[in-house]
């Protein structure tokens, strides 16, 4: 696969994880919390958002892991989630009225900064020498195909 290709794949790949990791996060750690606050021990419903969370932690391990992904992926994916965080930390205020309204949920996940944790280790990431070389096969003894 060429570089350009593989830049672009990964470029859409962190574009498409932002809103599943901001979303994910949001909605089941809420939902969860309210059954906890609730005193809800029953398990209907429960496997849903555990399930999300799970989904979220998959999708992060790709970001983080997978090496034959771009460092774009990473890279945009926790540039978004770095800004939401920064937002939460610096102005509490002004993300309550500006981004509690995208899902009702992410006031717990980023009054607790979590965003900007997982924003800073994706951006971190990309910034690891070995995923930004060349995936081109190396020819055997030093031979050029």
């Amino acid at each position: 696969m060429r570089d350009t290709m593989r830049h672009v794949i990964g470029a859409v790949v962190g574009l498409a994880a932002l809103p599943v990791i901001y979303y994910g996060l949001a909605i089941a750690s809420h939902r969860l919390l309210d059954r906890i606050g609730d005193f809800d021990v029953s398990s209907e419903g429960t496997g849903l958002y555990v399930t999300m969370l799970v989904g979220v932690g998959i999708v992060l391990a790709v970001l983080a892991g997978w090496q034959l992904l771009s460092p774009l992926a990473p890279l945009l994916a926790g540039a978004g989630l770095s800004l939401v965080g920064g937002i939460w930390a610096i102005d509490p205020g002004a993300a309550v009225l500006e981004l509690v309204s995208f899902p009702a949920a992410s006031g717990l996940v980023g009054a607790s900064g979590v965003y900007l944790l997982i924003g800073v280790m994706m951006l971190l990431l990309a910034f690891v020498p070995s995923r930004w070389r060349s995936r081109r096969a190396a020819a055997p003894d030093g031979l050029s195909p």
